[in-house]
């Protein structure tokens, strides 16, 4: 390998030892190759050359690419030491071994529940704020997490890439049918230690549970009430916002409830 000069034989010598000597003109991002610093500035520029083959995605990277690929063939080449389990990204599995440590120094400022990473944490703030920053484009609705919004669009698209191996039945995100096998299996693996009842989903015990406990962790932020369920909390939020998503066709009369539309529908237009 030659250099054209002193300069650039230093660069080199600096990103073999991992220092990060060149800098974004942009986002004054450092990197640590000439080459890492082009393939960051196609991020700029939002040049996407790598195109997915099954979905006709693009991205910037063949890296990124690669990865994606994975959520097509359910690839999960990153495993666990401590269990297990096994995930198609490393930041995951990264994640996922917080689980092991028990490090969850992210706390909530509103109920003080504790989480592995600041991420997680800023999406459950927004159970507790109410804030929706991720708008479909296809329609009205907007969620506090990204990933929520990414599973809503497969509405719009019709995406449903899992299976059921018992069925023809598709599901539109990787643990439907794992849940879904639970169906023709009739396992319920979760039990309630205060009753006799037994569930599906670990999701489903643990709301059921706050029913024994009296618990209330989805508190609003607007005002003193409290919830034991999350789907409550963002029902009482729109009394706060005003907020009237259910319309009445016959007289475009909205209102914020599905109920509310239901008992109107009833009253008002059953013999229309």
């Amino acid at each position: 390998m030659s250099f054209s000069g002193l300069q650039e034989l230093q660069k080199h010598v600096k990103g073999r030892s991992g220092e990060k000597s060149y800098e974004c003109s942009y986002c004054l991002k450092f990197l640590a190759t000439a080459s890492g610093l082009q393939k960051h500035l196609l991020s700029h520029a939002g040049v996407k050359p790598y195109v997915c083959d099954q979905c006709g995605k693009s991205f910037g990277q063949a890296s990124t690419l690669l990865s994606h690929m994975r959520s097509h063939t359910g690839e999960k080449p990153f495993s666990c030491e401590k269990c297990e389990k096994s995930f198609s990204q490393l930041t995951s599995l990264r994640l996922h071994m917080l689980i092991h440590s028990g490090a969850k120094t992210h706390i909530c400022p509103y109920c003080s529940k504790p989480f592995l990473s600041a991420g997680s944490l800023q999406i459950h703030e927004t159970l507790h704020t109410g804030e929706k920053p991720h708008k479909c484009s296809q329609c009205s609705k907007a969620f506090g997490a990204r990933g929520t919004l990414k599973l809503h669009m497969r509405v719009h698209s019709g995406e449903k890439p899992y299976n059921c191996s018992q069925c023809e039945k598709f599901s539109d995100f990787s643990e439907g049918p794992k849940t879904h096998l639970r169906v023709h299996s009739g396992e319920r693996p979760f039990s309630c230690s205060q009753c006799t009842k037994t569930f599906t989903q670990s999701t489903h015990l643990q709301a059921h549970l706050r029913l024994h406990t009296g618990e209330k962790p989805y508190r609003c932020a607007q005002c003193p009430k409290s919830f034991a369920l999350k789907g409550n909390l963002t029902q009482h939020l729109k009394t706060h916002s005003g907020e009237k998503p259910f319309s009445s066709s016959p007289c475009s009369k909205s209102f914020s409830f599905s109920s509310d539309l239901k008992n109107h529908l009833k009253k008002m237009h059953t013999f229309e």
